[in-house]
């Protein structure tokens, strides 16, 4: 948590204006000066555990706070970090959602989402009237875990908007965090986000009326703007399917209707491994699809090109690229130093199938998992859900999995895998189970065994408060802790940060719904 001094408070400026810049009732406007004063210039710093980020950063973020009273969080860039095609294709992603959409949401409107990874709130914007008191409130319909649960960050800033503050957006203060770097941990953490992010956005513009009416950084055409946004990406799965169906048509010299078909069906396929196999299998099925994708993407490329050597006026398809080319290619050079961000868009359009049919299927299909699936400790309820379900992981083997591991092809696919991440520096485990206990089962090399020392642990001396005395910290002196913020934090913890009990007949209920 941090505090402004009252010598820099904006707040302190506008005394008689205290209580103008509400619109609505609230609670704020029963407290005293002091008590609003000090919570108005009081912020909490929100990050993920292994984000790296300088003070220079922080400071900026505090500056978005001081220049207007009304911004109740502020979120920085953030950076992704790792090694691996994963991580090259979220660098691009990242880059570009904050080229354009952040910016042009700052512009036009304000920013609707301050991620948890690096963000910075004001005490006044989560006291408020629904704020605080709704992000508390327990899931209460199927729906909610969507919305509540799959993405705490954006349901906050939902609350925060429709309350009438302003989230605002620092281009300059930076932060890195690391990326999923697997193909299974990105789609599941896509399957927490895609959804909630739909629903909130969903729920946002179905208030327009009453939030245009509180919040003055929202207007009618922000949300006609956000409207938008919200039917090209629903519609993105089709314009895709579309754009390869005109592909094959230009290339393989088919109909439109077979190609059409022959688009269709791999959709279709993955749609029926997604509703009947174990989460596991679902993600090797995209894993598979994806490479067949890359090459229709190399299809699609040539079938461009074929349509721009032929056809004397421009197709369709290849306006709309050249279109998205030329917006990405501008926005990197308008940001030089991430220019080497547009290397990695490579990747980006040939994962563009993957991440808009394959990714979307996917999680429309596992909607009903309410679970994170990398916070919590998995119980056996949750790995049968992910397993098999309505059917047992040990019977009923999809007979390609059977065919392609008696060819002894999943095998071959696991070594090239090893090799091209040992090509791209990937950390790769030479070690598997098989070199285990094959290890074990060597001979010994004597007759007899060589003992072992018996080596003694040094005892070692702990001093929790030995970074105290760090000169690199600046600390002048120890403070002491007042018997009011200790009372504070000893009523507040059992409360609000003790792990709430699952019911699970209600999840269960919940999952049917």
């Amino acid at each position: 948590m941090l505090g402004v001094d009252k010598e820099d408070s904006i707040f302190s400026k506008e005394k008689k204006k205290r209580c103008a810049y509400r619109k609505i009732p609230s609670m704020l406007n029963q407290l005293s000066k002091h008590k609003l004063d000090k919570a108005h210039n009081s912020f909490i710093l929100a990050l993920d555990g292994d984000v790296d980020f300088k003070p220079e950063a922080v400071q900026k973020l505090i500056d978005k706070m001081k220049k207007n009273s009304k911004v109740g969080a502020v979120c920085g860039r953030i950076h992704p970090i790792g090694s691996g095609p994963v991580v090259w294709y979220q660098q691009f992603e990242y880059a570009v959602g904050h080229w354009l959409q952040k910016a042009s949401e700052h512009v036009f409107g304000c920013v609707l989402c301050c991620p948890g990874a690096f963000s910075l709130f004001r005490a006044t914007a989560l006291m408020d009237d629904n704020v605080l008191s709704m992000y508390i409130t327990p899931p209460s319909e199927a729906r909610h875990f969507i919305q509540f649960e799959q993405g705490e960050d954006r349901w906050l800033c939902t609350l925060m908007l429709q309350q009438g503050w302003k989230i605002d957006y620092a281009a300059s203060a930076d932060a890195k965090t690391f990326a999923p770097q697997t193909f299974q941990e990105f789609f599941v953490q896509r399957r927490r986000w895609a959804p909630s992010t739909l629903a909130n956005i969903i729920d946002l513009l179905s208030s327009w009326r009453v939030t245009t009416k509180v919040n003055d950084n929202i207007s009618t055409l922000f949300v006609l703007y956000q409207f938008i946004l919200l039917s090209s990406s629903l519609l993105g799965i089709g314009t895709v399917t579309l754009m390869i169906t005109g592909s094959f048509n230009a290339v393989l010299k088919i109909t439109m209707f077979e190609s059409f078909v022959v688009a269709v069906i791999p959709v279709v396929v993955y749609a029926f491994i997604c509703m009947k196999c174990s989460n596991d299998r679902q993600i090797l099925g995209a894993g598979l699809l994806s490479t067949v994708y890359t090459l229709v993407m190399v299809i699609v490329t040539v079938g461009l090109f074929v349509n721009l050597a032929t056809e004397q006026s421009y197709s369709p398809n290849l306006i709309f690229v050249v279109e998205i080319l030329f917006i990405f290619v501008f926005a990197g050079i308008a940001h030089p130093k991430e220019l080497m961000c547009l290397v990695h868009g490579l990747l980006y359009y040939l994962m563009v199938p993957s991440t808009f049919i394959i990714l979307t299927v996917y999680y429309i299909c596992n909607i009903h998992i309410v679970s994170w699936g990398t916070r919590e400790k998995k119980t056996e309820e949750d790995i049968i859900d992910e397993t098999e379900p309505g059917k047992s992981t040990n019977s009923r083997t999809p007979i390609l999995i059977r065919c392609l591991q008696n060819l002894g092809v999943l095998a071959l696919m696991k070594e090239v895998r090893g090799f091209i991440q040992q090509l791209l520096g990937a950390k790769f485990e030479q070690q598997t189970d098989d070199n285990k206990t094959s290890s074990s089962n060597l001979p010994p090399m004597g007759a007899t065994s060589v003992p072992r020392k018996e080596t003694r642990s040094q005892e070692v001396r702990q001093n929790p408060d030995a970074w105290q005395s760090k000169e690199y910290f600046g600390l002048k002196g120890k403070g002491i802790i007042k018997e009011d913020e200790i009372e504070f934090w000893q009523e507040l913890l059992p409360v609000y940060l003790i792990p709430i009990n699952e019911d699970k007949q209600k999840k269960r209920k919940f999952k049917k719904n």
